[in-house]
């Protein structure tokens, strides 16, 4: 509405509105035009179609200088047969995407509100029967006079279309208001023959520099990824709508939809190549994944079933043994059921891993056989409704265990094929059968950038439940919550409630406005914007994350800031080092926390003997300054960096 308040006052002054079509009318869910082409191609499956759509414009052009404008059969008479099918399907596509714009559909009604005389007039090649079908269809009726320039051979751009207008509508240059977007044809031209003109900015056009400046890995407009063109388009109108749901729900739809729905296309074809009848999305990175996979292929089976850390502790007895709290929780676990456990545990120490680990041993007459009971209780659980199935698949984010896999290959007594967002850890894969979205890296004691993002816990945080953490599954198979949560989580639930709802949306927009089509999303793609967002965070960013935290461990009783927090004066020099270790934890931190952070820490070294030694100063800033690297002999290196070492 705020377009219509500016423009309000010259529709007043005027007898006739004359209106531009695409990018004003209507829009494409496109930052450039020439993506439509591009989505076509790889949806169709016609390779370089792309590039000879764009070449064969050009040739018709050229090949007809003494005409204005061109007509949509001019092109494809430039067309080489094995394209020549894509001129019917180009119209449908063109007819399916176009939208009218939420900013100028006010502007439109209010005209014909006020009983202006409607004139729309374009610069543009398709036929003019078709585009009054399309503006029809978007509400767009009424009109006064449709003024194509591939049909009548006039055009905007050397001003005789608007000459045509005005003699057939018997009024003079004065009493006319054209609205449109592209400054040469919409604004300069008209002014030049002393009509008004207001020139329009696009949405899409608008958001994409600010969106330029915080993702500064999308580049130009000219070599934009035309997936990313799409995706920031979608966003572009969800800006502008009427609608707004609030932070939260804004953030799910941009980044929870756009990593949910890729993700879950790339699901879709492994189950598909992989022949699986049935699919298990693992709680609760699952829960969202589910919904946006029955959105996409509501025909598969697919079920959400619990199978986190804890119960592969528990029920395998699979557990790290120098990590106090696994072991623990095992212990407090059967103490539940077993009073002998419970009268045993009261009177160990039970200190230290160590401790705990060694009493897990000593006493596995008593646990063992009832984690045997509990994951066979389980297997009734998780078959259920996997009958005469043969060919599972598991689907979970990132794994380096395979903890899941491994409970429900146990539970199931068979193989199943686990599809995540990425997978670490190369020993254990000759034995899971796996496909990953994103990747593999060999190890998982820092996970890639490329492939991960800047902070994983930040996509587990888009990509979870409005559950709390499961601790167990009751003889029914519901899931056991601990009777108690921290506050921190009842916040992340609230939250993830609002996440959910514009991840969802963002999901059935993208159903809908390409009727199913893929946008073939790549795991590149959403770890692009993902890190641009990490990188470069608005203030409303910061602000409304500035407390919110994360569980790390399967027990979820220790708790870290997602992203920021506060560290006081005082704080600082009553606990130097505690307040320190905080900050280097922090993936967004104030100027003043890493100027402290950088004094006190100015160097870091990562030394591998003598062959390879890195030297990093001021490791703790945002970007990184400087590098070099000497390689006296192969397979040794000398490297020195100012700044962070990431990038």
């Amino acid at each position: 509405m705020l377009l219509l308040k500016d423009i309000q006052q010259n529709i007043d002054k005027h007898q006739i509105i004359s209106f531009d079509i695409f990018d004003t009318l209507l829009i494409r869910p496109y930052i450039r035009p020439t993506d439509v082409f591009r989505h076509m191609e790889k949806s169709y499956g016609k390779p370089f179609f792309a590039d000879a759509r764009i070449a064969a414009e050009q040739a018709a052009r050229k090949h007809h200088p003494h005409l204005e404008d061109i007509t949509f059969d001019m092109i494809y008479d430039e067309m080489e047969d094995e394209y020549k099918e894509m001129k019917q399907k180009e119209m449908d596509w063109e007819e399916m995407v176009l939208r009218p714009n939420p900013e100028l559909k006010p502007v439109y009604s209010y005209a014909k509100a006020q009983g202006k005389k409607i004139i729309i007039a374009s610069d543009m090649y398709l036929p003019t029967e078709f585009i009054a079908e399309v503006l029809r269809k978007n509400g767009y009726d009424g009109w006064d006079g449709l003024y194509v320039s591939g049909d009548m051979n006039k055009s905007k751009y050397k001003g005789t279309l608007f000459t045509r207008i005005m003699e057939q509508q018997g009024c003079g240059a004065g009493d006319i208001l054209h609205i449109g977007d592209n400054k040469k044809s919409d604004y300069e031209i008209p002014r030049r023959m002393n009509m008004s003109a207001y020139l329009y900015v696009p949405a899409q056009h608008k958001r994409f520099a600010a969106y330029k400046k915080q993702f500064r890995q999308v580049g130009s407009c000219d070599n934009l990824n035309w997936k990313i063109s799409a995706i920031l388009s979608l966003w572009a109108e969800k800006e502008t709508s009427a609608e707004d749901l609030g932070y939260w729900h804004n953030l799910g739809y941009k980044y929870a939809g756009a990593a949910a729905y890729g993700y879950m296309q790339f699901v879709n074809a492994t189950a598909q190549n992989q022949k699986l009848d049935s699919l298990l999305f693992v709680a609760r990175d699952g829960w969202l994944l589910q919904k946006v996979f029955k959105m996409i292929n509501p025909a598969r089976a697919a079920k959400y079933v619990y199978a986190p850390r804890i119960l592969n502790n528990l029920y395998r007895l699979d557990y790290v043994h120098s990590k106090k709290e696994e072991s623990k929780a095992i212990i407090e676990y059967y103490a539940q059921t077993s009073a002998e456990l419970a009268r045993r545990a009261a009177s160990a120490r039970l200190n230290t891993a160590g401790e705990c680990h060694e009493f897990v041993r000593a006493n596995s007459d008593i646990i063992k056989p009832l984690a045997e009971e509990k994951l066979k209780q389980y297997r009734t659980y998780l078959t259920k409704d996997l009958k005469n199935v043969t060919n599972i698949g598991l689907v979970d984010t990132i794994t380096g265990a395979f903890s899941s896999q491994k409970l429900i290959e146990a539970a199931l007594k068979q193989y199943v094929c686990g599809i995540y967002w990425g997978v670490c850890m190369p020993a254990f894969l000759p034995v899971f059968k796996h496909k990953a979205y994103a990747g593999e890296i060999g190890s998982n004691t820092e996970l890639r950038n490329d492939i991960f993002t800047k902070c994983w816990n930040f996509m587990e945080f888009l990509l979870t439940s409005p559950e709390h953490p499961v601790i167990g599954i009751t003889d029914s198979g519901a899931p056991q919550y601990a009777p108690e949560q921290n506050i921190c989580e009842i916040k992340r639930s609230e939250i993830y409630k609002e996440i959910a709802a514009g991840a969802l949306q963002f999901a059935e927009d993208v159903q809908n406005r390409f009727s199913g089509h893929d946008i073939f999303i790549e795991a590149a793609d959403i770890v692009r914007l993902v890190n641009g967002f990490i990188n470069h965070p608005q203030k409303e960013d910061i602000r409304h994350f500035a407390d919110i935290k994360i569980s790390e461990d399967s027990t979820h009783r220790m708790w870290i800031p997602l992203f920021s927090t506060q560290i006081t004066l005082k704080e600082f020099v009553q606990k130097p080092f505690q307040s320190l270790k905080k900050l280097q934890k922090l993936v967004w931190r104030s100027k003043i926390q890493t100027i402290l952070l950088n004094i006190s820490r100015p160097f870091s070294a990562h030394i591998r003997g003598i062959k390879k030694i890195e030297i990093t100063f001021f490791p703790y800033f945002q970007k990184q300054y400087f590098s070099i690297a000497f390689t006296p002999a192969e397979k040794w290196q000398y490297k020195l960096i100012i700044g962070n070492k990431k990038g």
